[in-house]
């Protein structure tokens, strides 16, 4: 299945680097969110990262809140606030792996089929 990516890079020339890297990088970071493999790698990074204290607590927080209440509306609470202070840490490594792949593809892209 084409993506945007692919359409544009055969229709469209590109000289700007800049808003090329971007705009594949965009499309990575949307495939990888969604990638059970990717997501894995971006925890553990994080994790070696940022130490497991920060996701120590943040499980923690979670599973106390769910522990003291059977409300699900209190439940379902608790899960978005565990996953807004997991995802940043997780999306910081997806966007950063993104870009430095989408670089490569423009650089290799760029290479005399002659070298």
């Amino acid at each position: 299945m084409a993506t945007p990516y692919d359409e544009w890079k055969t229709t469209e020339p590109v000289n700007d680097e800049a808003e090329w890297v971007r705009t594949r990088a965009d499309e990575l970071e949307d495939q990888w969110l969604t990638d059970k493999a990717k997501v894995t790698e971006a925890i553990a990074d994080a994790l070696s990262d940022d130490g497991e204290d920060f996701f120590a607590g943040v499980m923690a927080e979670l599973l106390c809140s769910v522990q003291v209440t059977t409300d699900r509306e209190k439940i379902a609470i608790a899960g978005s606030k565990a996953y807004r202070a997991l995802i940043g840490p997780v999306f910081e490594r997806l966007e950063r792996d993104a870009e430095v792949q989408a670089q490569a593809e423009w650089d290799q892209s760029r290479k005399d089929p002659r070298d």
